[in-house]
């Protein structure tokens, strides 16, 4: 797989946009821009920025190793749990009537917010 697809791939799965990587690498949403339409390739400093934000080897970028071949990290797969889980949350509260729906939005913010302010302290 050619650089650019392999880019696309990527950041499809990560569901990041243009714009978002571009900030998260420091660049300009132009530059990732031309990456994904293969009009560039990334500097050096910047694959490795990628590699690191995507949590894959370089070569993997360069379209030397396969989709396949790259292991989840057991971040990510704490991460698909955690998305799992909340999907089958929501799935439940979708059910609920509105105000119990509304009960539960409440709770959620009041636990955000101590959290929020815990973390200050």
């Amino acid at each position: 797989m050619d650089f650019e697809n392999c880019l696309k791939e990527l950041m499809s799965r990560h569901e990041i946009g243009n714009n978002r990587l571009a900030k998260e690498l420091g660049v300009s949403s132009g530059l990732v821009s031309e990456w994904c339409s293969g009009v560039k390739k990334p500097a050096y400093d910047n694959l490795r920025k990628l590699a690191d934000f995507f949590k894959v080897p370089a070569d993997h970028l360069l379209g030397k190793t396969d989709a396949s071949e790259i292991k989840k990290s057991p971040t990510e797969a704490g991460d698909d749990e955690r998305a799992r889980e909340i999907r089958e949350i929501m799935e439940i509260v979708n059910r609920l009537p509105d105000y119990e729906q509304q009960v539960i939005l409440d709770s959620l913010r009041g636990m955000i917010d101590a959290l929020e302010k815990a973390r200050e302290l």
